[in-house]
């Protein structure tokens, strides 16, 4: 955790840009661990700017969370089109089952 004062969008930046590049990488077996301490981090840097009193700093950190909101919503593309992929790949398989079993039954008939 971190201490009161301390400044976690370094490390949230980096955790972003290291999410972004497994996407573009198409690692998505590292995803999962990845987003769920970059969601923990999102949290904190989150309550950490909600606390800031002096304004200069507040519009440091609205600076900071608009550059990663450009990154999230390309990580949101990209997810949206792996879960796109793999619908489509499950269609298919489902379909292949249904063919499977159809096939199966008129072998079985003969």
């Amino acid at each position: 955790m971190n201490e009161p004062g301390h400044d976690i969008f370094p490390e949230l930046m980096q955790m972003n840009l290291a999410l972004l590049e497994t996407l573009r990488q198409e690692a998505w077996e590292a995803f999962p661990a990845l987003s769920q301490a970059y969601i923990e981090a999102v949290q904190r840097a989150i309550a950490q700017a909600q606390q800031e009193t002096a304004a200069d700093k507040k519009r440091v950190l609205t600076k900071q969370l608009r550059q990663l909101q450009v990154h999230d919503a390309e990580i949101a593309q990209r997810i949206a089109s792996r879960q796109k992929v793999l619908t489509m790949q499950m269609s298919k398989l489902h379909q292949s089952k249904t063919c499977c079993r159809e096939y199966a039954a008129q072998m079985s008939r003969r």
